[in-house]
């Protein structure tokens, strides 16, 4: 517990400082009073960065800070009238008595309301944008605020998006280094069917050659999660279907600010960050840096580490013209640094083993390490040369490497079909497993080396007016784009001893896959909105033409002369069209729906359609203030569904995609919430939610299939890895001082290959309930402790069969930290 010892250190020198700051700043205050406290959303119960509190008829005033409190001292004794104001919540009064020598402390609920158009941020790029906010889009919709990641400091895309409905999320190494999320059905294999964007930008190493994510962004760093589903996600693309992630990374802050932050915890976990940021009239800056690292859950047969350790550098920086400027411009660039080696897998357990010690590793996994290498730069331009018209174009670059050496055969058998049936090749399980030390059976681990490049520019265009059917906004934006995967693989020969695994025959790099995967694409949207009174309809078309190519150099040809060189190429143009229209029904109330096309690039494979869809969504919002609700039925229809051969699914690795037939997945998503300290006269805030999602995914037709998963398909099977039940709830406290937090989730049983009838337990993983909990107390506005249990009863289960074997979900730990601002 190292790492706790070093939090204690940290936190005794922090208390007291602050306890030293607290003494002067009493001092001072005895001849006067003060008005402190705390504003928060009625409905949620988070807390209001940046509010502004003033004192009517008076000079004194105050903006709360970064965890929504605001200090006013210096106060004559007297009665004072509080008004407060922030952009997209109502307006407020409060009525309070300052006393001579005293302190008056408040808490200030504000109720949502219509959000006005935010002044312009150049380095982000937002997918919920609206002039009536959220309660506008006509479609579903969430935001996950930096209150609520913070909430249980999550690190793990699959934490922080339990609470949204309509998102399948499968776990594999228990800490989202490489998540696997589908929306509404669509398939969550390595995120490849969903568009994933960090500030407005496609982040998937190659999103139109190779869109399985194995880099994903690193959610410890960001300040909100942004998802989109229904006709309205066609904007963004390529993939159409589900819906669409946008991660906001954190923005320059508008005045001198920072923070640092400590979490550390069970398995020598330490997660550190930091960041510093400042702006004035023409520009501002951001310099941010994250780290975590951990020893690791699993037990590793004859010991060693089973963690990782990630790092991440962002920079930014803007130059712009005075607000005041006839013509508004401004001219951003990002920098991103993001390096990790983890000790991860493909390696599961035998079901009687997962039931033994669930959270075991076999000895033949020891040599199993991932390497990586992101790096991005973006530029970004804004220029406003009219009031009611906006251009934003970005540049953007990343280069991704990364190299997965990992098991993959022992004695020519996969380790798929290994851990599927142990007893037929015992002398391979013995070995992988450590007990035989028979050198003619060899354990080959695969260098996965591959390299990605992926660059473009966008453009997009908002112009807004009045017409006579009421106020039209339309966007127009295009994107040219191109990709590159390049693989230069090779196997290793080792032997297991009684030492460990030793290498005997050492791989030659190219001679396993050696090719190179290339994507050109140019996309086109336009998207009008007309609001005319309570009804916006909001049509749209996106068209993309996509050309995937495959250069195969062949295993002998390491040099790549081209002398063996096979070639393939796939081409598409598709037009994907779409409407939404939403109307308020009464004051809070509003009814959604829309049809769009569902689309998703076909691979280079000749012969291999796009996936296709047509989707619909139906569904009513309403919000009161404290209380909120959503529910949204919503059904695809699949002309064409596509597969994945990838390592991860449980397949070979080829990457190619193949036809699926026809598919349908329908459901309804459901969230609810109210914030019950408006019964208390808001002396508490106890915010209150649920989520729940049905999901029915079947195939609509019977056909033979080579990808894992699905093997030979009746019709009506249901697709794997999508649960039918899923649900969350969250309860809260706040007292100001005092947060808690809880939250439970719990998942149906789901099949991990197409099948329908009962369940067949090695075809299935069994449902689970998995809890956390989180507790906090600001020291002062300034710093804040805080101790988090994730897995919270300890339970024991599986998330996934795949790649190969069954997966443990994380165990309980405990995790205790400190976050200090400035």
């Amino acid at each position: 517990m190292i790492a706790l010892l070093r939090v204690g250190v940290l936190a005794a020198f922090l208390l007291a400082f602050s306890a030293s700051a607290s003494t002067s700043t009493s001092v001072h205050a005895q001849s006067n009073g003060r008005i402190s406290g705390i504003v928060f959303a009625s409905d949620t119960g988070e807390t209001i960065p940046g509010a502004n509190v003033e004192l009517v008829g008076t000079t004194f005033g105050a903006a709360a800070d970064m965890r929504g409190r605001f200090d006013i001292s210096g106060l004559p004794a007297a009665p004072y009238v509080l008004r407060v104001s922030t952009l997209g919540y109502a307006t407020s009064t409060f009525n309070v008595r300052v006393l001579a020598g005293e302190s008056a402390t408040v808490r200030i609920p504000l109720e949502p309301t219509i959000l006005e158009i935010p002044e312009l941020i150049v380095e982000r790029e937002s997918m919920l944008a609206h002039p009536l906010g959220m309660d506008g889009i006509p479609g579903s919709a969430h935001r996950v605020t930096a209150r609520s990641l913070e909430k249980f400091e999550a690190n793990d895309i699959n934490r922080a998006l339990r609470s949204v409905p309509g998102l399948n999320l499968q776990e594999e190494d228990g800490y989202g280094l490489r998540p696997n999320i589908g929306i509404r059905g669509s398939g969550a294999e390595r995120s490849s069917k969903i568009s994933i964007m960090e500030d407005g930008v496609l982040v998937a190493p190659a999103p139109y050659a190779a869109s399985a994510a194995y880099y994903f962004p690193t959610v410890g760093r960001m300040e909100e999660i942004e998802i989109r589903k229904g006709s309205s996600q066609i904007k963004y693309g390529p993939y159409t279907t589900g819906g669409a992630i946008n991660l906001i990374s954190k923005s320059i802050p508008e005045k001198l600010s920072g923070e640092a932050r400590v979490l550390a915890g069970e398995e020598e976990s330490l997660t550190v960050e930091g960041f510093v940021g400042n702006s004035w009239k023409h520009g501002g800056f951001l310099v941010q840096a994250f780290n975590a690292q951990t020893d690791g859950y699993k037990e590793l047969d004859g010991g060693s580490n089973t963690g990782f350790n990630k790092t991440d550098i962002m920079l930014k920086g803007r130059i712009n013209t005075a607000k005041s400027a006839a013509i508004y411009q401004a001219l951003s660039v990002k920098a991103l640094f993001t390096d990790e080696v983890s000790d991860e897998t493909y390696l599961g357990l035998t079901d009687a083993d997962f039931r033994a010690t669930p959270n075991r590793r076999y000895a033949g996994s020891a040599e199993d390490e991932m390497n990586t290498e992101y790096r991005q730069v973006m530029l970004r331009h804004l220029v406003v040369p009219r009031e009611n018209l906006k251009i934003t174009t970005t540049a953007y670059r990343s280069t991704f490497a990364r190299n997965w050496y990992k098991l993959d055969k022992v004695g020519g058998v996969s380790i798929s079909s290994l851990l599927e049936e142990p007893a037929d090749h015992a002398q391979e399980f013995s070995v992988v497993q450590g007990l035989s030390t028979n050198t003619s059976t060899p354990l080959n681990v695969k260098a996965n080396n591959r390299e990605y490049l992926s660059r473009g520019i966008q453009s997009a265009m908002q112009y807004q007016t009045d017409t006579r059917a009421g106020a039209l906004d339309i966007e127009l934006g295009v994107r040219i784009h191109e990709d590159e995967m390049d693989r230069f693989q090779w196997v290793d020969g080792f032997v297991m001893t009684g030492s460990g695994m030793n290498l005997v025959a050492p791989g030659v790099p190219g001679t396993d896959s050696n090719r190179i995967e290339t994507a050109t694409a140019t996309a086109f949207f336009v998207q009008p909105r007309l609001m005319a009174g309570r009804v916006t309809i909001q049509p749209g078309l996106r068209y993309e033409n996509i050309s995937i190519r495959r250069e195969d150099f062949g295993k002998s040809d390491v040099e790549r002369t081209g002398a063996n060189l096979a070639e393939r190429r796939n081409e598409v143009d598709v037009w994907i069209p779409g409407v939404g229209i939403s109307a308020e029904i009464r004051p809070g109330a509003t009814m959604f729906g829309g049809v769009h096309r569902g689309f998703a690039p076909p691979g280079s494979t000749v012969g291999t359609d796009p996936e296709k869809s047509v989707n619909y969504e139906l569904g009513a919002r309403y919000h009161d203030g404290a209380r909120r609700a959503e529910v949204a039925f919503f059904y695809n229809d699949f002309e064409n569904l596509l597969g994945t051969d990838l390592a991860a699914g449980g397949g070979t690795g080829s990457g190619d995609l193949f036809n699926g037939g026809e598919a349908s997945v329908r459901g309804i998503e459901i969230t609810a919430g109210e914030n019950l300290g408006r019964f208390l006269d808001w002396r508490f805030s106890v915010p209150v939610g649920v989520s729940y999602t049905f999901t029915d995914a079947t195939f609509k037709t019977s056909f033979a299939s080579d990808f894992a998963n699905w093997g030979d398909v009746d019709k009506d099977d249901e697709l794997p890895y999508v649960p039918r039940n899923q649900f969350t709830v969250d309860v809260g406290l706040n007292t100001g001082d005092f947060d808690l937090a809880l939250q439970g989730t719990w998942v149906d049983d789901m099949r991990t290959v197409a099948g329908q009838g009962d369940f067949v337990p090695e075809q299935s993983v069994e449902s689970f309930f998995v809890a956390e909990f989180s507790a906090g107390y600001e020291v002062n506005p300034n710093v804040r402790i805080f101790g988090i249990v994730r897995n919270l009863f300890d339970e024991e289960y599986a998330v996934a069969r795949r790649p190969a074997g069954l997966r443990p979900g994380l165990p309980r730990t405990i995790l205790a930290g400190m976050r200090v601002t400035f």
